[in-house]
């Protein structure tokens, strides 16, 4: 007995180390192995936590149990955004013996705090379909052995939690939170008892717009058979309650194939007064336990029949109470006498033979009586008999139902009898007499700013042949007042087939008490809005347009408005304004306010506004003044305000298509515009909208330091390709400012980025816009003068590289322009210059030539210096050819550049020289002309002594030595051109003296003849 004792020690402590080994050493390897089957069996990604990954023998003691933390299941492509499962954790107990047999059983399965989200898009899709395929052909594999394969499940619970069902293919939406639910049953069998329990905290439930939850409690404990092989469904012990009211159900629910059978019995076996009342939405509270009520109840009905996609099952809803009470213990008055026999009954499944009947309602909430009967025999052309007649004292309701925070007074009667059918396809409608009478009514809520007071009315509406066309809606009096405001009208509407109406308003609206009665999400409004206005037509003449038979006439006075909303959250204020209105127009006699910082007075008038609104296209015209000290466009577009020291970014603007139903003028003077990064001061002008395009009649504005004139158009007569046509004049505009502000100036002026002064000009430009309003520089097109008065360039390469072929210790690296006028053009995006005179270095030059959108230059520079001012290697050049060092000669020497390249990266050839004198302007031609110089004095010594016999020989001696000069003159002119075309314009030295040498050599020899000749 003593080693027995010992071996069961021995064996119980060795099997509880290997409970709790097991799960440590293998809990890795299960772990990758539970991730890796879901991988690869789901299209979902699959999320949990592994720090909450457990595994253990000890909880459900030998059972194994897996925990997963922080579970959850997100859709993939279409469904990538939305989580299909989340949960706080999820718990798994297997059953340790099944696994060594045919049948796994799972102990239980608990959900804690998930969030199921299931969704069905319009195609049909739907976020649960997650299983993969196995893509295995089964009809090309030979078929295997049946797999002997059972599952079990014993338990499963879900704690807290919420499931949300959302079919868009039929406008269908479920949500329950608060979720908790249990269930049991053997799944693994074709036929087996189903046994849940459920409780929903907040259930909604909404059907094609439809609400038929919205709130409610439900409770469900039921059993139900599921045979699987037919799949059929049949209700054993079960009660369903939604709030406090019970339903149970008997028979069952088949769908053997895409049919749906329902032979289903309902009742409320248990139901009583109170707990029909429980349905009215804002009664199932914490007090609904204290609520007293009397009087028998009876609710039943039944569903029979086939549910597909062309037809209904049967079905029966009767509801009966009779002396009926429910009273509150802290109120005086009970709701009492309820009695009510409402059936709803389809009897062959077609929903048009539904048959709608209240044979009787009655009840009195204090000594309040309702009365009602109704009578819908179908539901096609709703044959129909009706009688309601009600007496309340709206002041005794707050005595017999509980009405938190609303306070209401004043007598209402609601009178109204129908009889008759309405079918909208053939224009007939029941007999209908009905009246509704309010007097002295009162309403104040915690909502509203100010209480509703005095509010009547006095309406009736009668057709007793039941034609459209003799209908007749009299409110012969409706006021209001709201504090001290009060507001009062009439109207006649008469003819369903031609509306004909005749309205009447008068007094004052305190606007912010609308806002709070009627709040739209995103937009807050508030004022005082005085109208006296009056309004009568036909519908007939909306229709045809004839908009002169709809004569609208009156004031209206707007006084401390303001408005924002979500797309304008500056906001509008206006601090009064006066509209006067007649059919033909309306006449703006004042309007002061603002929007955002920018403040507006308005005057003028709209006209043929009527066709406009009730038209397609029809034109809208008017004439407006506005004066403004402040206009932030900015502002508007971007919600910020800017300042003269701060500017909004708007380059993300879009093109504004101005409207071709518009003709109107606007006449404007404004102090202070801020447009982009600009600051327009002292506008005025004349705006004109006409046709899609806008027409700028004198705008003239200071800009920058100085002033601008403007004329042109703005057409978007083609939307996408807007085009522009200015005239503009400037005077004194800040040169570095105009290229901070205008792209076009950087574009076509880059040299304004290093030059300081002040520029005028009277340009016209013309070309097409693109989407982001900047203008396409390959269709600009313009011509005009700039003149600058005074203004200096330095730090440029471009006037570097000029500065580069004259002295160093010159100042070269700036370039003036005093009293400058030159005449400029644009033609298809390429900046056309005529010659103007600027001063590079402290000497005179000349420049001309063009700059393209591109950036490529193409100039053509003249300058003349003194003889000692030019550089090294042409010095050089001219004193070996004119034999002397020309730096101390008192002449001057014509230099020509070519400017090619880019602005960043110019090239500047040099293009030749010419004495102050001479009218040659290459170095070849002055050459040429030195020699002809010294040839003519020696002819004129000659001829002192023998006239005739010297200047013969002379001109010999000429024709031979031009002969021979021309020849050096051609090899000199290869070899300058070959190393003036370098981009450094430095000239080779070694090969120019040897060249001067030899043509030196020449001219001694020309000369030597003439003097031997003349001895």
């Amino acid at each position: 007995m003593r080693k027995f004792l010992v071996f069961l020690a021995v064996f119980v402590t060795l099997l509880l180390i290997t409970a709790i080994i097991l799960p440590v050493v293998f809990k890795d390897d299960i772990q990758e192995g539970i991730h890796k089957s879901l991988n690869e069996n789901i299209e979902a990604e699959v999320y949990f936590d592994p720090s909450k990954f457990g595994l253990t023998l000890f909880k459900n003691f030998p059972n194994p149990t897996a925990s997963l933390g922080e579970f959850g299941v997100v859709g993939i492509d279409r469904f990538e955004a939305d989580t299909l499962l989340s949960a706080k954790s999820l718990n798994l107990t297997i059953d340790l013996f099944s696994l060594f047999g045919n049948t796994y059983v799972i102990k239980s399965i608990n959900l804690i705090e998930p969030n199921i989200n299931l969704i069905i898009l319009e195609n049909g899709e739907a976020n649960y379909e997650i299983v993969k395929e196995s893509g295995e052909d089964t009809l090309e594999t030979e078929p295997s052995a049946p797999v002997d394969f059972n599952l079990s499940i014993d338990q499963w619970n879900i704690s807290d939690g919420t499931f949300r069902y959302s079919d868009k293919s039929m406008d269908f939406h479920m949500e329950f939170k608060g979720l908790n639910h249990s269930g049991s049953g053997n799944i693994s069998l074709d036929n087996y008892d189903l046994t849940t329990l459920s409780n929903i905290e907040h259930a909604t439930l909404e059907f094609e717009g439809t609400k038929y939850l919205s709130g409610q409690k439900l409770f469900a404990n039921a059993t139900l058979n599921i045979d699987m092989t037919d799949f059929r469904f049949t209700f054993k012990e079960n009660v369903f309650r939604i709030n406090d009211f019970p339903v149970s159900m008997d028979g069952y629910l088949a769908m053997p194939s895409e049919d749906i059978e329902m032979d289903i019995a309902f009742s409320s076996k248990n139901g009583s007064v109170k707990s029909l009342y429980s349905l009215i939405p804002g009664t199932y509270t914490s007090d609904f336990e204290n609520i007293n009520t009397e009087g028998r109840m009876s609710f039943n009905g039944f569903v029979k029949g086939i549910y597909n996609d062309s037809s209904l099952p049967a079905y029966r809803i009767a509801l009966k109470i009779s002396n009926g009470m429910i009273s509150y213990p802290e109120l005086p008055m009970p709701i009492k006498n309820i009695d009510m026999d409402l059936s709803l009954d389809c009897e062959d499944g077609n929903i048009d033979h539904t048959r709608i009947e209240i044979k009787q309602m009655h009840l009195e909430a204090g000594t309040n009586p309702i009365d009602a009967t109704l009578l819908v025999k179908n539901l096609k052309n709703y044959d129909m008999e009706a009688d309601i007649n009600a007496r309340l004292d709206l002041a005794e309701l707050a005595s017999v139902f509980p009405i938190k925070e609303l306070e209401m007074k004043g007598l209402l009667s609601i009178q109204a009898k129908a009889e008759g059918m309405y079918d909208s396809t053939q224009n007939i409608m029941p007999a209908v007499t009905a009246s509704i009478h309010l007097a002295n009514g009162y309403f104040k809520s915690s909502e509203f700013p100010k209480a509703l007071e005095k509010l009547s009315i006095a309406s009736a509406i009668d057709c007793p042949s039941g034609k459209p066309e003799d209908f007749r809606l009299n409110v012969d009096d409706f006021s209001i007042s709201m504090g001290k405001e009060r507001i009062s009208g009439d109207l006649s509407l008469t003819n369903l087939n031609n509306y004909t109406w005749d309205l009447n308003v008068k007094g004052n609206l305190d606007l912010e008490v609308i806002s709070a009665i009627y709040p739209i999400e995103g937009i807050s409004y508030e004022g005082l809005l005085s109208a006296d206005l009056g309004s009568k037509g036909k519908y007939s003449d909306v229709e045809a347009g004839r908009y002169d038979r709809l004569p609208a006439s009156g004031k209206v006075h707007l006084k401390d408005f303001s408005y924002s909303s979500n797309d304008l959250p500056v906001g509008i204020s206006i601090e009064e304004s006066s509209l006067a209105i007649n059919p033909k127009r309306i006449n703006v006699e004042s309007f002061d306010g603002m929007v955002g910082k920018s403040d507006m007075s308005i005057e003028g008038y709209v006209e043929n506004y009527l066709d406009y609104v009730f038209g397609e296209h029809e034109l809208l015209s008017g004439e407006m003044e506005l004066t403004s000290r402040i206009l932030d466009v900015n502002e508007w577009m971007t919600g910020e305000a800017t300042s003269p020291e701060t500017s909004a970014d708007t380059s993300a603007l879009e093109i504004v298509a101005i409207p071709r139903n518009i003709d109107f003028k606007f006449q404007s003077s404004i102090d202070n515009i801020y447009y982009d990064n600009l600051n327009l001061q002292k506008a005025k002008g004349l705006l004109s909208i006409r046709d899609g395009v806008l027409d700028m009649s004198n705008l003239s504005f200071n800009l920058l330091g100085g002033s601008v004139l403007m004329n042109g158009k703005y057409d978007t007569r083609i939307p996408d390709s807007p085009v522009f046509n200015y005239q503009l004049n400037i005077k004194a505009l800040s040169i570095p400012d105009a290229f901070a502000s205008f792209s076009t100036v950087r574009t076509f002026a880059p040299m304004a980025q290093l030059m300081n002064g002040d520029f005028s000009t009277n340009f016209s430009i013309s070309g097409l816009l693109k989407e982001d309003m900047s203008p396409v520089y390959e269709s600009l097109n313009g011509a005009g003068l700039i003149q600058i008065a005074k203004a200096s360039l330095k730090e440029s390469k471009l006037v570097s590289g000029i500065a580069g072929f004259m002295k160093s210790d010159l100042k070269s690296d700036r370039l003036s322009l005093k009293d400058v006028i030159m005449k400029a053009s644009l033609e298809n995006g390429r900046v056309h210059v005529s010659p103007f005179d600027v001063d590079i270095g402290g000497q005179k030059a000349n420049i001309s030539g063009s700059l393209g959108a591109d950036g490529t230059l193409d100039y053509f520079v003249r300058t003349e210096v003194e003889a000692g001012a030019i550089g090294q290697q042409v010095n050089q050049l001219l004193a070996g050819l004119q034999g002397e060092d020309v730096s101390s000669a008192g002449s001057k020497i014509k230099l020509n550049f070519n400017v090619g390249g880019t602005y960043d990266k110019p090239k500047i050839l040099l293009a030749g020289t010419s004495g102050s004198g001479g009218a040659a302007t290459t170095i070849q031609e002055q050459v040429k002309e030195e020699v002809k110089q010294e040839v003519q004095a020696a002819l004129d010594s000659a001829q002192q002594e023998a006239e005739q016999k010297i200047q013969d020989e002379a001109t010999k001696l000429v024709e031979k030595g031009e002969d021979q000069l021309q020849q050096q003159l051609d090899t000199l002119k290869k070899e300058l051109t070959k190393n003036l075309e370098k981009e450094t314009g430095k000239i080779l030295e070694e090969e120019l003296d040897s060249t001067t040498n030899e043509l030196k050599k020449s001219l001694q020899n020309l000369f030597k003849k003439k003097k031997k000749g003349k001895n």
